[in-house]
């Protein structure tokens, strides 16, 4: 027997995909405009304690084992350039203390010639943070000893 009906293909009406498009694109505009840099966490993390770091600083956060788009400190070391490591936290009154002050410095020496970055180590607390300074302090003890 031969098929007398037509087949129903659903549509969808131009003006739901329109809304659509429009309700996706405000939501990625708004993911957009409420993403920081890693240069502004670093900075409102310290003006939050009364740092006198200004918002042009050199620092960087970076983790020991990095990240699938950033690498670590462990990666950096081997590769065998010249970085400048700073291990802080907002929490240590002398970090809040000095990273402005080491900020200033490592520009009024010249230093951003050689380099244009601090690679800032946030040592704070935490189940992955503890992962990370524990594989920090294993691959390198010396750092533990002489660091506050």
């Amino acid at each position: 027997m031969a098929k007398h009906y037509n087949t129903v293909t659903p549509k969808i009406p131009r003006e739901v995909l329109i809304g659509a498009g429009v309700v996706l694109g405000v939501i990625l505009s708004l993911l957009l405009l409420t993403l920081r840099s890693n240069e502004q966490k670093i900075y409102d993390m310290y003006q939050e304690v009364g740092s006198e770091l200004s918002s042009d600083h050199p620092f960087y956060e970076v983790t020991f084992n990095g990240s699938l788009f950033n690498a670590g400190i462990e990666e950096r070391i081997n590769e065998g350039g010249l970085f400048i490591l700073y291990i802080g936290s907002p929490q240590c009154p002398a970090c809040v203390a000095t990273i402005g002050s080491i900020a200033d410095y490592f520009y009024s020496e010249g230093m951003d010639v050689y380099t244009d970055t601090i690679y800032y180590y946030h040592d704070y607390v935490g189940v992955a943070a503890n992962r990370d300074r524990d594989a920090f302090t294993e691959a390198y003890p010396d750092i533990a000893r002489t660091s506050p």
